[in-house]
């Protein structure tokens, strides 16, 4: 064969491969589920939706991952303000019937998802938790 059909046949398979690799990296990437529903399950199928959005996430980019979860806070953002109040109350009771063991299993998932983050993604994730945690407290005082 001919050295520049050789080379031409390698290009060839090699930019199918690189377009076939996007393409499938760009098709794992989910939708944000409706966070309604969500707050409907029970917990082990919001465990699993998370273990399940856990693993996509990871095999994102990092821009990928914060494209996502901007679509979450816009979800929110666009709910009326009575459904933030009814989503708020129903996480606030799905929180509190946690099970010990289940307690576990959900930190268990979150750390895992958190420990393969880049480090700059740990660090925001951490401030943003922070933030949470002070406007919880500042809502709630002991």
């Amino acid at each position: 064969m001919n050295s520049k059909l050789k080379t031409v046949l390698k290009m060839s398979a090699g930019l199918v491969f690189g377009l076939t690799v996007m393409a499938t990296s760009q098709a794992e990437m989910p939708a944000p589920p409706n966070i309604m529903a969500t707050a409907n399950m029970t917990f082990d199928q919001r465990l699993n939706q998370m273990h399940q959005l856990s693993l996509a996430l990871l095999k994102a980019t990092p821009e990928e991952r914060k494209k996502y979860w901007m679509q979450i806070q816009a979800q929110v953002k666009a709910l009326s303000p009575k459904d933030q109040q009814w989503l708020a109350a129903k996480l606030a009771a799905n929180s509190k019937a946690m099970t010990p063991a289940q307690v576990k299993a959900l930190n268990a998932e979150q750390a895992a998802y958190f420990n393969a983050l880049t480090p700059e993604e740990k660090a925001k994730a951490a401030d943003f938790v922070s933030k949470l945690n002070q406007q919880s407290n500042a809502k709630n005082p002991s």
